[in-house]
């Protein structure tokens, strides 16, 4: 008798179990497990779209840079480059290039980059413009560094330097600046292409161009 009451209470048990795996199947299937997320096909696809509405005459192709030499100029044309540009040097400054010597020459070099598409037209350009003066072995007064960007296409922006840097300079032999800016082509999908052109510039002391 007792080996009959187990065995029903083996089925009964088998039974129970059964039920619940099927109850649990059933419960899984009307209510999946949460996953982590995947990536959007329709953000990849937005991308996608968004490259698309590029127009070939607005993407870059080419990053060019300067070739020609650095522009010589008297004293008196430094100071009053200076002046247009804003540039507001010390007193000292000034009183010693008013008074220096006819073997202290004043230089200014556009060290500029432009972004050419496929054509050779030019999108964006941007433009690193040390200017300085020297006696050949030394930076004898003031120097700085000019900085803007211009855009030639329609949809580009110039979005302004996004890193800048200056080294050396009076009472040294030679001047380091370097500039990153950012650019940007804008479209219905907002910025859809970005250029960020670098330029480390140095100059020396006679007027020579070191890096570029």
């Amino acid at each position: 008798m007792n080996t009959i009451q187990s065995l029903r209470r083996a089925i009964r048990a088998r039974t129970v179990i059964t039920a619940t795996v099927g109850a649990l199947a059933l419960l899984a299937t009307a209510f999946p497990a949460s996953a982590a997320p995947a990536p959007s096909s329709g953000d990849a696809t937005s991308q996608v779209s968004a490259q698309a509405t590029i127009p070939l005459e607005a993407r870059v192709a080419t990053v060019e840079h300067t070739a020609y030499a650095p522009v010589r100029e008297t004293v008196a044309e430094f100071l009053q480059k200076a002046a247009t540009n804003g540039v507001v040097l010390p007193a000292a400054d000034v009183a010693r290039l008013n008074a220096a010597p006819a073997s202290t020459g004043c230089w200014y070099w556009n060290d500029w980059r432009n972004g050419k598409n496929a054509f050779g037209a030019t999108l964006w350009t941007f433009n690193v413009e040390p200017n300085w003066c020297g006696n050949g072995s030394w930076i004898t007064n003031y120097a700085y560094t000019n900085t803007w960007g211009t855009t030639s296409w329609i949809g580009w922006e110039y979005k302004g330097v996004i890193s800048s840097s200056d080294r050396w300079g009076v009472g040294w032999n030679a001047f380091e600046s370097t500039r990153q800016s950012s650019f940007c082509y804008i479209n219905f999908y907002g910025c859809v292409q970005n250029q960020y052109p670098y330029v480390d510039v140095e100059v020396g002391a006679g007027g020579q161009i070191y890096k570029s």
